[in-house]
Order: structure tokens, then sequence, then C-alpha cells
């Protein structure tokens, strides 16, 4: 397959989870599922530097809830710049964060962008642990936004909405890391 057929087929999976993300909204979910580990895979995803700073610094006694919310406040400049160095340095053990970072590297680098409102997270607790697994859970309210094309033209367009996620975080050598992110549905 071409390189640009291969970005395109990415960008195309990524519209469509985007589009599942935005279909869910409309069947909010009132029960709470049971928090779930998954364990990491012995074959992380390859990361472009896991040298590069992060762009916001952690505070120096880092809590797991401070990292969860400052990863999210990583996802959002990901998307409004392009730039997933520090997003993937977070997130290294994380499959659909690594998705998520290719897709939107595959945006920019075929010359468009994301154009709205970052999104809001707040309701961030504490559902659970297991071993040295941390598990949160938290509202994630999105803002209208669109995807342009490298002459500005709209490709896609997201209503927003409110959904519910959650996040398992463990330190790694020191460091928070993400190990798994997926939207609760019922």
């Amino acid at each position: 397959m071409r390189p640009h057929a291969n970005r395109r087929s990415r960008l195309g999976r990524f519209l469509l989870l985007s589009l599942l993300l935005c279909t869910t909204l409309l069947t909010a979910c009132e029960d709470q599922p049971e928090p779930k580990i998954v364990e990491p895979t012995s074959t992380a995803p390859p990361t472009t530097s896991s040298t590069v700073p992060t762009t916001s610094a952690p505070p120096k006694r880092e809590t797991a809830k401070q990292f969860v919310i400052r990863f999210q406040n990583e996802e959002a400049l990901m998307k409004e710049t392009g730039d997933a160095t520090t997003y993937r340095t977070l997130s290294i053990r994380c499959s659909d964060c690594a998705n998520l970072a290719d897709a939107v590297e595959d945006i920019y680098t075929d010359g468009g962008r994301l154009v709205g409102k970052a999104p809001k997270i707040s309701k961030v607790h504490r559902v659970g642990k297991v071993r040295d697994v941390w598990i949160f859970e938290f509202d994630y309210s999105a803002a209208p936004s669109r995807v342009l094309n490298e002459n500005g033209k709209v490709i896609t367009h997201f209503s927003g909405g409110e959904l519910r996620f959650q996040i398992n975080v463990r330190r790694v050598n020191g460091d928070w890391q993400v190990l798994r992110l997926r939207e609760l549905v019922g």
C-alpha cells in the first residue's frame, strides 16, 4: 500500500471512530460499568522520542489525578497543533492513545487541521486501584469542532457533547503513564 493511501486509511478510521463517539452522545449511559484492568503488552507502540520533555511540566510530587488532568490537556494541545510527541511520551503503553495520535498527525501531515474549542474534563475521580494501576473516570465535554483539509474545506463536522471515559495509569520508572483509555458506554 502506498504511504499516502495508508494515511488516508487511518484518517478514515479516525473519522469513523469520531463519528461513532459523537453518535454515542445520543444515548447517554446511566449505568456505571465495573472498572477493568488491561495489562500492558510486552511490545509497546513505537514513539517518536522519549527524550522530549512534556509541554506541561509535572508538579514536583504529581498525584495520579493531577496526571490525568495534565494528560487530557496534552491531548487538547495535540489536537490544536498536530504535534503528538508529548502525548505519545505520556501514553507509550496505550494502543488506543497511539491510534488517536496517528490519526491527528495524519490530518496535519496532509495539510489539514482540527478547529474548535478544547474539550473540558470534569468530575475526575478514582474508582479503583488494582495492584499498582490506578483507575479513574472523568466526564469529557466536547465543543463542536471540524476537520479541515489543506484548502480549508470542512471534511467532517462534529456537534460535540458529553462523554464519560475511564483511564488506567501506573507509575513507570517514577513517572505516570497511561495504560488504557476508553469511552464508557452502556
